[in-house]
This record gives C-alpha cells, sequence and structure tokens, in this order.
C-alpha cells in the first residue's frame, strides 16, 4: 500500500433511494429535493451525522490528489489498482484508440443510460497515459487532458393542474408548478420552480396548459473513458 494517497471521486444516491426519501419528506411536510443530485449534496452536509447514516450513498473513485510511495503509468492502471483494493470505481470504463472509438463508446453509454439506476448526464475522456497527462498539465480550475460530454436533457409532457408560492429560507416567493406526475429519466416529476411571475406573465401560463418538462443538472460521475493504446471494456456487476 502506498505511504499516502489523496483518492477522489463522487457521491451519488440512486433514483429508488431519492423517491423514498422525497415520499417521506413530502409526509413531514418537508420540501422535497429536485433532483438525486441535490439530495446527496444536501446529506453529505447534514450537520445531523444520523441523518446521513440512514440514506443510502453510494460513491465512484475515479481521481488521484497527493500520492506517495506508489506511482500510476496509466488511467488504466490506476483505476484496476482501485478495483484491487476494493474501492468502488465508475459504472462504465472504457479504452478507446481515436475519436471514432471515443464516439462509439459515449453512443453505447447513452444507449444503456436509461436501464442504470441513477441519474447520469454525459461522459467523461481522458488522456490514459500518465505522463502525457503531466505533460499536458492544467487550466484554472481543469485538467487540459480531460473533456466532459453532455447527453441531451431528459423531456417529458404533462398538465400543470395548480400553480403555488413556495417560500425560501431567506424569505423569497417563488412560483412553484404542480403538474401530472410524469416519468423522466427515470425519476417521477411533479412539481417544477416557474422562476418568477414576470415569467408565468410573459408566457401566459396557467393551470391547465400542457408542457414540456426538461431535467438538467443530473448526476455526472459514472462514465469515464479513456484514450489509450488498446481497448478495454468493464461493466462492473
Amino acid at each position: 500500500m502506498p505511504e499516502h494517497i489523496d483518492i477522489r471521486g463522487e457521491v451519488f444516491m440512486d433514483i429508488e433511494e431519492f423517491e423514498k426519501i422525497n415520499r417521506e419528506r413530502e409526509k413531514s411536510e418537508e420540501t422535497p429535493f429536485a433532483n438525486p443530485r441535490n439530495a446527496a449534496a444536501g446529506s453529505v452536509r447534514q450537520l445531523d451525522s444520523s441523518i446521513t447514516e440512514k440514506r443510502k450513498l453510494h460513491m465512484a473513485c475515479y481521481g488521484v490528489g497527493a500520492i506517495k510511495g506508489i506511482e500510476f503509468k496509466s488511467q488504466q492502471d490506476f483505476i484496476a489498482w482501485l478495483r484491487s483494493v476494493h474501492f468502488p470505481t465508475p459504472f462504465v470504463f472504457d479504452i478507446a484508440i481515436g475519436i471514432e472509438k471515443v464516439i462509439e463508446s459515449i453512443r453505447k453509454i447513452e444507449e444503456q443510460r436509461p436501464d442504470f439506476p441513477f441519474e447520469a448526464d454525459g461522459a467523461v475522456v481522458k488522456v490514459n497515459d500518465a505522463m502525457l497527462q503531466k505533460m499536458l498539465g492544467y487550466k484554472t480550475r481543469e485538467p487540459r487532458w480531460a473533456i466532459a460530454y453532455k447527453f441531451p436533457a431528459h423531456q417529458g409532457t404533462t398538465v400543470i393542474e395548480n400553480i403555488i408560492a413556495s417560500v425560501g429560507r431567506t424569505g423569497a416567493i417563488t412560483p412553484v408548478a404542480i403538474l401530472k406526475p410524469v416519468r423522466i429519466g427515470g425519476v417521477t416529476v411533479s412539481r417544477s420552480t416557474l422562476h418568477n411571475w414576470d415569467e408565468i406573465e410573459r408566457k401566459d401560463m396557467r393551470i391547465g396548459d400542457t408542457v414540456v418538462v426538461e431535467r438538467a443538472g443530473d448526476n455526472y460521475f459514472l462514465d469515464l473513458f479513456t484514450i489509450g493504446y488498446k481497448m478495454y471494456n468493464y461493466m462492473r456487476n
């Protein structure tokens, strides 16, 4: 084992747990979470650890920060090491040579996306070779050796059943549409913010209107692709 290693990843919540928590919050007359990402973030930031403990959170490890006593020649080697010491890794991990193979892998994962037990809004393409990663370096906040690809947002059509005023913790009043429940991207959506009252007037939104609902900001953690020297496919059981 290394003398020191800083392993990085993302905490997430699956759809089933998200819907369970929202049902419990509605029974307690609490505001439901907008999406699993917000639910996971709210759970991690809880000051009461007993609440966090009750929620089923998962983690995908995909990066490394400070490190001493071990070296990895590639992203592939790093992921393999994570698995060997029983760290959870990205649900899908491909090695692809050339842009055509990368596009093919992205399309494959987008096709599988509806069957995942959690939300995913894209894929990350990374250079495999660790030396090349070091040579390419970083921009202000992001590495030059990795780039994100976003999938199109999920959409669904439904009807506005009511428009209510929601009072936030700062006292701001926001209009919220109560929708006829519609399944979008594996999640049942029954509410949506309408931003502000001027926007309602501008679009002439009314109870009974048919609307297109788009869910953006899904979890962004699971799909990691790497440009490398051979094709390697992995799907965690």
